[in-house]
């Protein structure tokens, strides 16, 4: 099994925080993303996912894949648990479970993940869930100021200061 169609150009920027209990489900995600570029950080448990946060600046990891059922910490509570600090809000949460009820994946929805994926999943549809997340991430850090753009700057009729800024 391969993420054949994610480009290999991806670097270890690129990280993920896997909640699953399970060691085979564990080495065989840590295996796909690996191959295809990602940095990959796992977790046994919702508890120590939320210790592996706490770790690490805010905006360290980019997707949280989460397991629903685990001991300690379920995935529900771990994300009940993120959601409820402001500064992990922008981290997409992507649920992974072998539930396929409609009703479990408004659970999902309703706790604060963005996704879900029902196990054993095809590795073009983590890809493309991946890529989704991804992008979305990127859109929004692209849309905040920085320190760069932030500040006041002289503003020239023809010049547009920002645009300069941003494309240094």
């Amino acid at each position: 099994l391969t993420l054949r169609h994610l480009p290999m150009h991806l670097d270890q920027k690129n990280r993920i925080l896997l909640a699953e209990d399970n060691e085979f489900n564990q080495e065989l995600v840590i295996d796909l993303l690996s191959e295809a570029g990602f940095s990959v950080t796992a977790a046994n448990n919702g508890q120590e996912a939320l210790q592996l946060l706490a770790q690490h600046a805010p905006d360290f990891f980019h997707v949280i894949l989460m397991d629903l059922e685990m001991p300690v910490m379920d995935g529900y509570q771990a994300t009940s648990t993120i959601r409820q600090q402001s500064i992990y809000h922008a981290i997409p949460i992507i649920a992974l479970t072998a539930h396929e009820e409609p009703a479990t994946k408004e659970a999902c929805l309703a706790s604060g993940m963005q996704d879900y994926l029902i196990k054993p999943f095809d590795p073009d549809e983590l890809h493309a869930c991946l890529q989704k997340w991804l992008n979305h991430t990127q859109r929004e850090i692209a849309k905040k100021p920085n320190a760069a753009t932030s500040g006041s700057y002289p503003q020239f009729q023809h010049i547009d200061t920002s645009m300069g800024l941003r494309s240094t």
